[in-house]
């Protein structure tokens, strides 16, 4: 189920420069385009980017939530669960049988091995090797006097 409002083959942000001027230019190439395999569900307002090297792919069970980002030449592997507004950036890959919690951000050029589990709100700045679980846990602060109340 793919819905409505979700962008399948958005524009890419993607740079090229020119080799006589130098200046950069929004790459105006064609694109591989976007793969999306069965038995995927994509809902509102999710994003999925055109790849600019190779395809954008969303394998086979992948579920993307509301608002989610998938960035140019991503790999999104099977039965993966890619939260509501997840950010994976652009030549990411993330392994099978994955979650991404809710708010989660995968910068650029970063491999999740398969069966990992990414917590709320967690930025991966680095590849994760299988069956990683990668979590946040606050503390919790007291706040007698509440400065915000006065």
């Amino acid at each position: 189920m793919i819905h409505e409002t979700a962008i399948i083959d958005g524009d890419p942000f993607w740079y090229t420069r020119d080799p006589d001027t130098g200046k950069r230019t929004l790459l105006d190439e064609p694109s591989p385009g976007v793969f999306i395999g069965e038995d995927v569900d994509i809902f509102s307002f999710a994003i999925i980017v055109r790849g600019v090297k190779r395809k954008t792919r969303v394998e086979r069970g992948a579920k993307i939530s509301h608002r989610a980002q998938v960035g140019h030449d991503v790999v999104i592997g099977e039965d993966t669960v890619v939260g509501c507004r997840v950010t994976v950036c652009g030549l990411s890959t993330i392994g099978k049988r994955c979650t991404l919690g809710v708010g989660a951000i995968v910068t650029p050029n970063v491999t999740v091995g398969d069966d990992c589990f990414i917590g709320a709100g967690v930025v991966v700045h680095e590849d994760l090797p299988a069956n990683t679980k990668l979590t946040i846990r606050g503390r919790k602060q007291n706040w007698p006097d509440k400065p915000w109340e006065g």
